[in-house]
């Protein structure tokens, strides 16, 4: 809901930034994007088993442990999952967005939202597989 609040906000900004000229509003396919992205996968397969590897550590860890010491463990290794997580896909996601400004930028859009977020109106174009022919 946040995301779908924020996407339009920054369509509304884009019209109003642009006075009475019309904005150009293109919608990118975020999920195809990362789906069909091989270094995506490998961030995925990658971050899949350093979980395994933290769940097997867990598991060693937490033997005997239980009330707030089980809770503070549980804790400890969610933090590091989400942290090593973020740092594998940081990488990947920033190439995507980098390459979605930089089409949106020579096709003339002004503002590029994702095409599932789109709520009502339209857009002027889907730059989706123009950025995956340059990932």
């Amino acid at each position: 809901m946040r995301k779908k609040f924020l996407a339009a906000l920054c369509v509304a900004a884009g019209l109003l930034a642009g006075g009475t000229a019309e904005a150009a509003v293109a919608t990118v396919d975020m999920r195809a994007l990362f789906t069909d992205n091989p270094s995506w996968q490998a961030s995925a397969r990658h971050a899949a088993e350093r979980r395994a590897q933290l769940e097997r550590e867990f598991d060693q860890r937490s033997e005997g442990l239980t009330g707030q010491a089980l809770a503070a463990l549980i804790q400890e290794y969610r933090e590091k999952f989400r942290a090593d997580e973020r740092t594998d896909m940081r990488e990947t996601y920033e190439q995507v967005t980098a390459i979605i400004a930089e089409v949106a930028k020579e096709q003339g859009y002004d503002t590029v939202v994702r095409a599932r977020s789109l709520l009502y109106g339209t857009a002027d174009g889907d730059i989706t597989e123009t950025v995956k022919a340059r990932l």
